[in-house]
């Protein structure tokens, strides 16, 4: 009788994740790496996965020292593997058309973002006029932008007057516009009329 040796079958378990905060993320798609191999398997190279507005940075798990950018698992390899995929995330730059107004003292103005970063745009000043919110222009239309609480679609909107923002792009194709819109100023004006006394008359 021949005994036949069965190979042990080995699990490969990945996981994505924020390199700067350690949040976990959820790839755009399966990348399509094993979940097992055994001593027999040829050897095979880890696929980098895509994260929507993050670019793919290392690897760090099972038997490596430190992260690299990519991973093989060779021949004769054993036991259970755990693999974590880093990745950093998208900058874009902003741009701003104050249209004749000016940043006030301790203005936040910032000219670029991070991608799932919130950041704030203080509302600029002038002169004998409201502001009347920001246009926004230029914003990716495959990710969701957020203003203050509301969730804004499509690649451009007005009359925005809230001070926080987050995901305005998830890529840096192109650099958004702020552009201030004004309107003037009202002002109430009180008319007081004063009556002059009535002076006799000398006959």
């Amino acid at each position: 009788h021949r005994l036949i040796r069965r190979q042990r079958q080995m699990c490969i378990r990945d996981s994505y994740r924020d390199s700067e905060s350690n949040a976990v993320l959820t790839p755009a798609s399966d990348p399509g790496n094993p979940s097992g191999y055994d001593r027999n398997t040829p050897a095979f190279t880890l696929n980098n996965p895509d994260v929507k507005g993050y670019h793919f940075t290392s690897w760090g798990g099972t038997g490596l020292q430190e992260r690299l950018p990519s991973v093989t698992i060779q021949q004769g390899s054993s036991g259970n593997r755990r693999y974590t995929a880093y990745f950093n995330p998208m900058e874009y730059e902003i741009l701003y058309d104050l249209s004749g107004g000016s940043w006030g003292n301790n203005a936040s103005h910032p000219d670029s973002a991070k991608y799932n970063r919130s950041f704030t745009v203080s509302h600029p000043v002038m002169e004998g006029c409201d502001f009347a919110g920001w246009e926004i222009t230029r914003m990716c239309d495959d990710c969701d932008h957020k203003a203050g609480n509301s969730i804004i679609t499509g690649t451009g909107v007005s009359g925005v007057k809230e001070t926080s923002f987050m995901n305005l792009r998830c890529n840096s194709a192109e650099k958004v516009l702020f552009t201030a819109k004004w309107s003037h100023a009202v002002y109430d004006l009180s008319l007081i009329h004063i009556s002059e006394p009535t002076r006799p008359r000398l006959i």
